[in-house]
């Protein structure tokens, strides 16, 4: 992938995002920063760039689709909720993000030993 190609693959828990530019130049810090001013379309290339590496965590632990988009997209909604605490680059915003996938699964699978399914 080069600078500022489009993404062009529809992602597993959301919307494709057709015409959005991943810029690689612009920083994950950068883009947190902005999206915690306020900047929706920042969060949206967060979301794009960590989108697939998150689905597919979770689809390895997850071997149900619809159980893995739904999980991914609470992975998400999590980090959108807590975006003002949220701080660092690429490396610190992937781990928040595949730490909470980590919980999200675990609290499914014991929600689901609990309920007997």
């Amino acid at each position: 992938m080069t600078l500022n190609d489009t993404r062009s693959r529809a992602t597993p828990c959301g919307a494709p995002r057709p015409g959005r530019r991943l810029d690689r130049a612009v920083q994950v810090c950068d883009l947190v920063d902005q999206a915690q001013a306020g900047h929706g379309e920042s969060f949206g290339l967060l979301f794009d760039r960590h989108v697939d590496a998150v689905y597919d965590y979770i689809q390895s632990q997850v071997p149900d689709r619809r159980t893995a988009e739904s999980i991914c997209t609470e992975t998400f909604f999590q980090a959108l909720r807590e975006l003002p605490t949220l701080t660092g680059g690429e490396r610190e915003f992937g781990e928040f993000l595949l730490a909470a996938a980590r919980v999200l699964i675990r609290r499914r699978a014991l929600m689901k030993n609990i309920s007997g399914d």
